[in-house]
């Protein structure tokens, strides 16, 4: 019994082989797997330390494509910045060394390598001082004539929570309170006036100053290196997500006035990376889910 049970599986395996049909385009040829380029990268010329040689290694490249100097911190006569790795506290990186593990570890830190190699913070910052050239699909956000925010990002709502505490004027008992700001420049006055606007007095204390909106996960930004996709410093979780869906999809369709009305409405955020179909199915979500 069980080697007739065997015979006929493996029957059916080599029927399905013969007669399944291969998915084709119109013209009846088998249509391949969509595959993407990932970064191109080009050295154009030597910097640091670095043996000329071997100062090519593309997957440390590919890797670095993720990160970038903190705001403010590049300085391009020192060539050198600050840049937020794995860490609680940010590495400094310059042409010619880095702080971080991998670097003293693996790399320049080791006396067994005769020919050390740049990690890829460095290489990071290679590129943003123009000694290395990568050529990515970059996106530019969508227009969006109802496109409501001038936070600098691409969220519909403000960058950053800020928490804080204050004595409620008719009560005078402290109370905690939360708000979203697009800057932190002038964060202790912002938090002043809205401590008047809600009704609470000295002594104002801030307690926490969050990001707003989720970050990027490493996953995502991993993947968008391999593929070639370029991920702006600062892109939220939600933005990458609708980056993607528009590079794997080739589709680059403006939400809709009303797909936008809908989410401003209710003050619900999103990205204006995303095309229409990101959003709509982000709005079936909300409606059924």
């Amino acid at each position: 019994m069980a080697i007739l049970v065997l015979f006929l599986v493996g029957a059916g395996l080599v029927a399905w082989a013969i007669f399944k049909k291969p998915q084709s385009d119109s013209g009846g040829n088998p249509t391949p797997k969509k595959k993407f380029d990932g970064p191109v990268f080009e050295v154009l010329r030597p910097f640091g330390r670095w043996n000329w040689n071997r100062i090519y290694d593309e997957g440390r490249m590919k890797r670095s494509v993720r990160y970038h100097p903190i705001p403010g911190t590049l300085d391009k006569v020192n060539e050198c910045c600050l840049m937020q790795g794995n860490e609680d506290e940010p590495y400094e990186v310059s042409l010619r060394g880095c702080a971080c593990k991998d670097f003293s570890e693996k790399f320049g830190g080791s006396v067994l390598l005769s020919m050390p190699l740049p990690c890829k913070h460095i290489y990071a910052l290679a590129h943003e001082l123009g000694y290395i050239r990568v050529k990515m699909t970059v996106l530019a956000p969508l227009s969006l004539p109802l496109y409501q925010c001038d936070s600098g990002g691409y969220m519909s709502s403000p960058l950053y929570g800020v928490t804080y505490s204050a004595i409620r004027e008719s009560t005078n008992k402290k109370n905690k309170r939360y708000f979203l700001v697009n800057s932190l420049d002038n964060i202790e006055t912002d938090v002043e006036a809205e401590a008047k606007k809600d009704g609470m007095m000295a002594p104002i204390e801030i307690l926490e100053i969050a990001p707003a909106h989720s970050p990027a996960t490493e996953r995502q930004l991993s993947y968008a290196a391999d593929i070639g996709l370029y991920i702006p410093n600062g892109a939220t979780k939600e933005d990458v997500s609708a980056m993607l869906d528009r590079f794997l999809s080739s589709d680059h369709t403006p939400p809709s006035n009303e797909l936008v009305r809908f989410f401003l409405d209710r003050k619900i955020p999103f990205s204006r990376m995303a095309n229409h179909k990101h959003l709509e199915e982000k709005r079936h979500r909300i409606l059924y889910n």
